[in-house]
């Protein structure tokens, strides 16, 4: 039970980052950021907590969107300068806070 907690909030976490990431390096649809974090995370993302994200980024001015008309009426997302810094902000947050769970937990035994 607990790990099943863990595990969704942090592929939350991860989607979010992420998602930002991706958008940084391409423009793209809703459906092939989700096939690709999906992939990334090995793990497959419920659409609507994946779609509740990508929202949340959107209201927050994080991320835009776009129909491309041309192509069927087809929704595109791209990353905005607010989320630019906040991407290189959090992704150096991540690294650092990773690199020192990461150390602890395999220096440090369990007690039991």
């Amino acid at each position: 039970m607990v790990e099943q907690i863990v595990e969704k909030l942090f592929n939350m976490m991860a989607a979010r980052i992420l998602i930002l990431h991706i958008l940084a390096n391409k423009v793209s649809t809703g459906y092939s950021l989700l096939k690709e974090i999906s992939r990334i995370l090995k793990t497959d993302l419920k659409i609507s907590t994946f779609y509740t994200i990508l929202h949340d980024l959107e209201r927050e001015g994080y991320i835009k969107s776009f129909i491309e008309k041309r192509k069927q009426g087809i929704k595109y997302y791209q990353i905005t300068d607010k989320g630019l810094k906040v991407l290189s902000k959090t992704k150096a947050v991540v690294l650092s806070k990773i690199h020192v769970l990461s150390r602890y937990l395999e220096e440090t035994p369990p007690i039991f």
